[in-house]
This record gives structure tokens, C-alpha cells and sequence, in this order.
């Protein structure tokens, strides 16, 4: 009786772990960058200094700090310069993530994703009619209830 001819399992096999080899190598550094990612924030301050923002890596805001300044702002200004200040700070963002991926292949897609998310704020912003309207006292008004 012959034995079967070798269909080439072994070459095969080989594949096989190769494969597995660069499979397990992508997850291991997937983990790694996600790690750097997740480390990434970015600072920004407005009103002359007096507000600082600083976003994590998905845009949500981590810290915001008021300097004394703000006392003295009325409350739409104060409202208008933390918005600005926050949207500053994810304008940032993509460069965060360049800078701490920066000998990784993956640091532009990163980078392009964060931009694309995240873009750039103007240094002034246009004023609108409404930035000079009073804001309505909603507590003064009357209100009706009703059965929910």
C-alpha cells in the first residue's frame, strides 16, 4: 500500500502561524496605540487667560478653570468664551495625537480623523445679533403644569 501523498500541510501550517504571528503582533500594538490615545489631551485658554479648558482624547471636557476675571463678565460672555475656549481645545487635538504617535504609521489617520471631528476654530469669531441680545429670565416667567 502507498501512503498519501503530502498535500503540503506543512507549508500550510507554516502559513498558518505566520499568520497568527502578525495577527497577535497588529492586536498587541492596536492595544498600545489605543493606550497612547487615551492619554492625549489638549489645553486652551481664552478671555485674555482668564478661562482654560482642557479636552481628553474624544472632545469631552476634563478641566475648566475660571480665573477671577470672570466675576466681572456677564454671563453670556462667560458662556460664549467657555464654548470658544473648549472648541479650541479639540482644534488641538489632532496635533496631540501627531505628537504622541509620531513614529507610527497610523499618526496621520489618527491625526485626519481628529480634524475631520474636531476643526479648526477661528481666532474671531463673527458676532451675531443675538451675542448682544439679553438672554430671556426663565425664572421670572409663570409657568403652567400639566399631568404628564
Amino acid at each position: 500500500m502507498t501512503p498519501p501523498a503530502d498535500t503540503g500541510g506543512s507549508e500550510l501550517e507554516r502559513r498558518f502561524h505566520e499568520l497568527r504571528n502578525r495577527i497577535d503582533e497588529r492586536a498587541a500594538k492596536a492595544g498600545e496605540l489605543s493606550a497612547t490615545l487615551s492619554a492625549v489631551s489638549a489645553t486652551a485658554e481664552a478671555g485674555g487667560g482668564a478661562v482654560r479648558a482642557t479636552v481628553t482624547a474624544s472632545g469631552g471636557l476634563r478641566e475648566l478653570m475660571l480665573g477671577a476675571a470672570v466675576r466681572g463678565w456677564e454671563p453670556e460672555r462667560i458662556a460664549r468664551e467657555v464654548v470658544d475656549c473648549v472648541q479650541q481645545a479639540q482644534a488641538r487635538l489632532a496635533d496631540a495625537a501627531s505628537a504622541a504617535l509620531a513614529d507610527d504609521s497610523l499618526a496621520d489617520l489618527t491625526a485626519g480623523r481628529l480634524r475631520s471631528s474636531f476643526p479648526p476654530v477661528s481666532a474671531e469669531r463673527p458676532r451675531r445679533a443675538e451675542d448682544d441680545e439679553p438672554m430671556p429670565d426663565l425664572f421670572d416667567r409663570p409657568t403652567t403644569r400639566t399631568r404628564w
